[in-house]
This record gives structure tokens, C-alpha cells and sequence, in this order.
């Protein structure tokens, strides 16, 4: 299932993960041979992937309906909405 990539945050290991506009997110690693993905260590590059469009892995895709479903926002001091 694609999904536009929304924003990147780093998890506990400093591995660059991105925040899919379905709430999911997708780990992004720069790790040769086996993934090529050098622009995720950069600012400027990993900020121009920002909008591109990623494929979901199947396990991802199984719960298809969460990613159909808004997620419920929060505002400052308030209950899910």
C-alpha cells in the first residue's frame, strides 16, 4: 500500500525512521550492501524525500483498514478528539 512520507525522527538506536501520512512509520537504513539508502544521513537530502511515496511492507498492509482510518489528533491539554 503506498503511503507519502510525512516526517523523520530518529529511534533509540539513531536509526532514521519516517512517519507516513497514515500515522505508520517505516524504518529508512543505510545499510550497504543490503539497503542503499545514503540520503537519510544527510538534512537536506532526507528533507527532499519529504512527500515521497513509500510501499508499505506486507505486515503493513494486512491492517490495511488502519491506515484507511483517520487518526485521532490531540490538541494541547485535551482528550483524543
Amino acid at each position: 500500500m503506498d503511503r507519502r512520507i510525512v516526517g523523520f525522527h530518529q529511534d533509540d538506536e539513531q536509526q532514521w525512521v519516517a512517519t507516513l501520512d497514515c500515522g505508520h512509520t517505516q524504518h529508512l537504513r543505510h545499510d550497504p550492501p543490503w539497503q542503499e539508502r545514503s540520503w537519510v544521513l544527510d538534512p537536506v537530502t532526507r528533507s527532499e524525500h519529504l512527500g515521497t511515496i513509500l510501499n508499505l511492507p506486507a505486515s503493513a498492509t494486512r491492517r490495511r483498514s488502519i491506515c484507511l482510518t483517520p487518526r485521532p489528533t490531540r490538541t494541547p491539554n485535551s482528550r483524543i478528539v
